[in-house]
């Protein structure tokens, strides 16, 4: 049986969207081995823990942040308070994140990221002894703030466990938004890995 011309035109340009489709599938197949093939090579496990979720908060020159503007970029996370000068486990991350700060702040699509459920900004005290202490520049650490129930749920996506007021965990996120690890930052051994799974990474 003949079909009309435009049963004919729809077979058709169902079969042309068929090899539009098979071939994005063939390239996110080959990008996706390539990437794995790339970590394994470069000493990283194929093991992730999940994507970082969609956000917007607040950074310390008070403009908005998001997701977004990490987009291509590692970047090293960790849940800080402004009760940190009050407590020495705090104080430790914060030294560990200046450190490792120092030794990558030269590379290109690293970024260090603090968050905090009290508002730290320029004028805060907090802000300024660490400024004062490891000379950070905005565009290579960021510190952010929000909405107190709306960090605490993203916290609970990133670290897979619920946010205690003083967090010594670091978490580590690649270029397209996927958690490839976890370290604790009192644990100087860790963070040695850290900041080589950073370089891996780059």
């Amino acid at each position: 049986m003949r079909l009309n011309k435009g049963a004919e035109n729809i077979l058709k340009r169902k079969k042309k969207d068929s090899v539009y489709w098979g071939g994005f599938i063939i390239i996110g197949l080959f990008i996706g081995a390539f990437l794995i093939f790339r970590d394994s090579q470069r000493g990283f496990g194929t093991i992730t823990f999940g994507m970082i979720p969609e956000f917007e908060f607040t950074d310390q020159l008070g403009q908005p942040f998001s997701k977004d503007d990490l987009s291509n970029k590692v970047w090293v996370g960790s849940f800080i308070s402004a009760d940190c000068t009050e407590n020495q486990s705090c104080q430790n991350i914060l030294k560990m994140t200046a450190s490792i700060y120092q030794q990558v702040k030269n590379e290109q699509g690293i970024q260090m990221v603090s968050i905090s459920v009290d508002p730290i900004n320029t004028q805060s005290k907090l802000f300024q002894i660490i400024e004062n202490q490891s000379n950070t520049h905005p565009d290579g650490w960021k510190f952010l703030s929000g909405d107190d129930d709306i960090i605490r749920s993203f916290a609970y996506i990133c670290l897979r466990d619920n946010l205690t007021k003083f967090d010594t965990r670091f978490f580590l996120v690649d270029q397209n938004g996927t958690i490839r690890g976890y370290y604790q930052s009192d644990n100087l051994n860790e963070v040695k890995r850290l900041v080589k799974d950073i370089q891996k990474l780059v």
